[in-house]
């Protein structure tokens, strides 16, 4: 986990919704420009960081408190890549070990794609004859 005790909870939430896309049926009602002053501060001052789906935007962002009172977001941050969590934690001066970019269980928007795209020897493995 990665302490981010003293962020700025208003402006991580609009950080987390500008970096984040719609997805599935979210882009029915997912709305454009950035995510309104209200709604951040009714986020951040809910006791709990919860962002899942936010106005059709696949947000999957939840910071915890740990055992010693610590507030603090997870190693990775789901249904994104690396370099968009990259770009949230160093927005607000944090940072952490590069994970490497699309690991085999990658649910990013761009591995969310058949198995043979993510795994190259899947497709050697199943390929079908073409005598």
């Amino acid at each position: 986990m990665i302490d981010v005790t003293g962020i700025n909870l208003v402006a991580f939430a609009k950080a987390v919704y500008r970096l984040s896309v719609p997805q599935g049926l979210g882009s029915l009602h997912a709305e454009t420009g950035e995510l309104d002053q209200a709604e951040a501060e009714r986020i951040a001052n809910a006791g709990e960081f919860h962002m899942d789906y936010v106005y059709g935007r696949a947000c999957k962002m939840f910071l915890r408190e740990n055992e010693d009172g610590k507030l603090c977001a997870p190693e990775s941050w789901y249904d994104h890549t690396d370099d968009q969590y990259g770009r949230l934690l160093a927005e607000f001066g944090f940072s952490r070990e590069k994970l490497p970019d699309h690991p085999p269980a990658c649910n990013c928007p761009e591995c969310t794609r058949s198995p043979q795209n993510r795994y190259p020897e899947w497709e050697k493995r199943n390929a079908v004859p073409t005598n």
